[in-house]
């Protein structure tokens, strides 16, 4: 799991999808889809820690969301 310490930085470089959520013995976590493809993480998805104190969250995941709405 990517965690609230890792050393991944706020640069906004490209887009990840967070396609569900989940706790296990490591903590609350998002599940995530990296636009890299299947070959990345596993199977292109990875787990990231989720309630952080940080405000802009695990490598600044939090700093430029974005979410449907309807049309």
């Amino acid at each position: 799991m990517l965690r609230e310490d890792s050393f991944c930085g706020y640069r906004i470089d490209h887009t990840v999808v967070v396609v569900g959520y989940g706790s296990d013995e490591e903590g609350d976590y998002w599940i995530i889809r990296n636009q890299y493809g299947t070959q990345w993480g596993m199977n292109g998805y990875m787990k990231m820690q989720r309630g952080t104190r940080n405000p802009q969250g695990v490598c600044g995941m939090a700093m430029q969301p974005s979410f449907p709405v309807k049309y």
